[in-house]
C-alpha cells in the first residue's frame, strides 16, 4: 500500500482492540493521520504515557474524563501531574512528547474521538511510565 492511498477497515487488520481500559475503533487513517473512536470503560483508564513522532487531539463526545498531564520536562511525571475534567464537547490538545494520561472515574463509558497527527502515527509510538491500576 503506498504512503497516499487510505485505510479502512476492510483493508486495516488493527481496525477494532480490545484493551484493558475498553476498546478503539480506527475510523479513517493515512500514515500521517489516525482517526480512532475511544470507549472507555467506567473507573479505568489508560497508561501513562507520551509520542514522539505524533500529537493528538481528543474530544469527548460523551461521558466524562480526568486528564492528567505533565510537561515532558518534568522531573516525576506520574507523580507531579495536572488535573483537568474534561465533559461532553469539551477538548483536549496533547503536545509532541507530553505525558498524558486518560481516566473514567465515573459509572458511565466515556467515548472520546482521538485525531493523531504527525510524522507517523503508529502503535508503537509510546513510551509508557505507569500503568492505571498502578496509581491508585
Amino acid at each position: 500500500m503506498s504512503d497516499n492511498q487510505y485505510y479502512d477497515r476492510d483493508h486495516n487488520s488493527m481496525y477494532h482492540a480490545d484493551r484493558s481500559w475498553g476498546k478503539y475503533s480506527i475510523m479513517w487513517c493515512r500514515p500521517d493521520c489516525k482517526v480512532k473512536h475511544l470507549t472507555v470503560n467506567p473507573k479505568t483508564g489508560m497508561s501513562f504515557q507520551r509520542h514522539f513522532k505524533r500529537q493528538e487531539l481528543w474530544f469527548v463526545q460523551e461521558g466524562e474524563i480526568e486528564v492528567r498531564w505533565s510537561f515532558r520536562s518534568e522531573a516525576e511525571p506520574e507523580r507531579n501531574y495536572n488535573k483537568r475534567l474534561l465533559k461532553k464537547f469539551d477538548w483536549y490538545y496533547v503536545p509532541l512528547q507530553e505525558w498524558h494520561q486518560i481516566i473514567n472515574l465515573t459509572d458511565k463509558e466515556a467515548h472520546i474521538i482521538e485525531i493523531q497527527f504527525g510524522e507517523e502515527c503508529i502503535e508503537d509510538d509510546i513510551e509508557r511510565l505507569s500503568y492505571y491500576d498502578e496509581l491508585k
